[in-house]
């Protein structure tokens, strides 16, 4: 289901730094709980079968967790260390 909504976004990073030449240092796939308004959005546009909905809100209102703070630490110590 991501690949199919959002799964381009890094061919649209990836092509956007080539263009302007910025080094695009990578980036962090995690989850977290969405907004009201994204939620909304979500429900909405991507997820509107009721069942397949309860359970994407149920996983993704689990995040962050302590596993996805310390992926983050994690590659934020990365991009600085490439800097």
């Amino acid at each position: 289901m991501y690949e199919e909504w959002a799964g381009q976004c890094i061919v649209s990073f990836n092509r956007a730094s080539q263009e302007k030449g910025i080094d695009f240092l990578g980036y962090l796939d995690c989850q977290r709980a969405p907004s009201p308004s994204i939620e909304e959005f979500i429900h909405n546009t991507i997820v509107t079968d009721e069942d397949e909905w309860e359970t994407y809100i149920e996983q993704v209102r689990k995040h962050p967790n302590k596993e996805d703070l310390q992926q983050a630490r994690e590659f934020a110590q990365q991009v600085l260390a490439k800097c």
